[in-house]
């Protein structure tokens, strides 16, 4: 819709969350107890959906509908915090490493976790190309960033190289280009596309990236 959500966990482990109409900020207002990861959130046309692993270790889902939040659990034994993304299709995937360090994946509409193999130490970051092709990409557990991709079935995983210590960043421009963002051991930010090479942008960084494409289609990377 319109409505800018911004959620988060609270020092009491709580999911909180204000919303902005565009004008003005709604205050906080807490929603569910027990938050273990960071939140991750997708918008769905007027609604919008949150993500957190649980003090059970399964991943919870958190719907508004008109302004009404309702709490369901996906299931699953996951070691990360979560990520989503929405497909070509208007499904929400949702992807998390498993306590055997492999990718796993559930759609929020139901069904079962699973899983598409790999080594990950860090968060699973998913992206959907122009082609609606879904890409995940990843830090393994050798700091090589590793990539899976989607077109009508899952692929293999595909080394991509670099040495990198975060979790990575990615997004589509409206060219169509899939740039990827991730701190190197020198902590500048280093920047690759599949097929490409790796390149440094500078800076000193000491925390993951984070990346934007706003409407004019420039490409935005944030760190601290």
């Amino acid at each position: 819709g319109s409505t800018l959500i911004v959620a988060a966990r609270g020092s009491d482990g709580a999911m909180w969350y204000q919303a902005y109409d565009g004008t003005s900020w709604a205050g906080w207002k807490s929603l569910q107890n027990n938050v273990n990861s960071s939140v991750t959130g997708v918008s769905q046309g007027a609604n919008a959906s949150l993500f957190f692993r649980g003090a059970d270790d399964e991943i919870w889902t958190l719907v508004d509908t008109g302004g009404s939040w309702g709490a369901s659990s996906l299931g699953g034994q996951l070691a990360s915090d979560p990520t989503a993304v929405v497909d070509k299709t208007g499904t929400t995937l949702v992807f998390a490493r498993g306590t055997d360090y492999a990718l796993w994946t559930t759609p929020q509409t139901g069904g079962s976790w699973a899983s598409l193999g790999g080594a990950l130490a860090s968060d699973p970051i998913p992206v959907v190309d122009q082609s609606g092709t879904v890409w995940v990409f990843m830090r393994g557990t050798d700091n090589v960033l590793w990539s899976i991709a989607r077109g009508g079935s899952w692929g293999s995983w595909t080394p991509m190289g670099g040495q990198i210590t975060s979790n990575p960043a990615a997004v589509c421009d409206q060219s169509g280009k899939l740039w990827v963002f991730a701190r190197g051991t020198d902590n500048a930010l280093w920047t690759i596309s599949p097929g490409g090479s790796w390149s440094s942008l500078g800076g000193n960084l000491s925390s993951d990236p984070t990346a934007i494409v706003d409407t004019s289609g420039t490409v935005h990377v944030f760190g601290r």
